[in-house]
C-alpha cells in the first residue's frame, strides 16, 4: 500500500455570501476558455500513462478494452468542455469540476484539490524534473488563472501527525492555516523541489510547499524532443 500525492492551490474567488451556482459559473467561464500552452505535452503524459497498464503480465480482457478505448479518446478528442457538481456533504461545500483530459478539480473557499497528476507521494520528488515541470505548467495556469501563487503537496497517509492527512476527507482549514501549521510543526521547506535529494534524505521529506519560483510558463522544447525524452527514461 503506498502513499498517495495531494496537490492543494490556492485561488482568490470570492465565496462570501454567494450562491454556489453563480460561483460554479464564474469558474466556468473561466476554464473553459483556458487553453493549456503545453495541451500536448499533457495528452502525450496522459496516453503514456495509460499505456503502461497495458504492458505484460495481464489477463483482464474487459479492463484492457476499457483502456484501448481510454486512449483513442485522448488521442483524438480535442474539445474539452467543463462540467461541475455542486456538493454540500457534512457542513462541507465544494465544487467538482471535470473537463480537459477528464482532469478533475474540486474548488471550496480558499483551495484547489487537483486530482491530477496521477502519482504517487514519492514518486513526485524522485521523478525526472522535465516531466514534473509539465505537470506544474499546468497546475500553475489553473492557480494563476483564479489568483493563487502556489500549492501544498501532502501524501495522504503516513505523517507523523494525523491533522493534515488527506484521506480526501477535504482538509476543511484554509490554506494558509494548513501552510503555516506544516511550517510551525516540521520548518520551511529550505530547499527548492530540484534540489531535493531523496537518497540522502534520512527521515524523508513530510510536505512541500510550492511557490513555482523559476518555473517556466512556456513549452522550452518541441513536442517530439519531449516526447523522445520520455521514450529514453523507459
Amino acid at each position: 500500500m503506498g502513499v498517495d500525492l495531494c496537490q492543494y492551490g490556492n485561488h482568490t474567488i470570492n465565496f462570501k455570501n454567494r450562491d454556489f451556482e453563480e460561483i460554479a459559473q464564474e469558474i466556468k467561464h473561466k476554464l473553459d476558455k483556458l487553453k493549456f500552452f503545453n495541451e500536448d505535452y499533457l495528452r502525450f503524459l496522459m496516453i503514456d500513462w495509460e499505456s503502461s497498464s497495458l504492458k505484460p503480465p495481464y489477463d483482464e480482457q474487459v479492463l484492457k478494452e476499457v483502456i484501448i478505448k481510454r486512449i483513442e479518446e485522448l488521442s483524438k478528442r480535442k474539445d474539452w468542455e467543463w462540467t461541475y457538481r455542486i456538493r454540500h456533504d457534512d457542513g462541507y461545500s465544494n465544487i467538482e469540476f471535470t473537463g480537459f483530459l477528464d482532469f478533475q478539480l474540486d474548488f471550496s473557499t480558499d483551495k484547489i484539490y487537483f486530482w491530477n497528476p496521477p502519482y504517487r507521494f514519492w514518486g513526485w520528488f524522485t521523478m525526472d524534473k522535465i516531466i514534473r515541470d509539465e505537470w506544474r505548467k499546468y497546475m500553475l495556469q489553473i492557480i494563476r488563472l483564479f489568483g493563487g501563487n502556489r500549492a501544498i503537496y501532502l501524501p495522504d497517509s503516513s505523517m507523523e501527525s494525523q491533522k493534515y492527512i488527506d484521506e480526501y476527507d477535504c482538509i476543511d482549514s484554509p490554506f494558509e492555516e494548513i501552510e503555516n501549521d506544516l511550517i510551525n510543526e516540521y520548518g520551511k521547506n529550505e530547499f527548492s523541489l530540484d534540489e531535493y535529494d531523496y537518497d540522502n534524505d534520512e527521515e524523508g521529506i513530510i510536505y512541500f510547499i510550492d511557490d513555482f519560483n523559476g518555473l517556466v510558463l512556456e513549452n522550452t522544447m518541441s513536442v517530439e524532443e519531449f516526447i523522445r525524452h520520455v521514450n529514453t527514461l523507459e
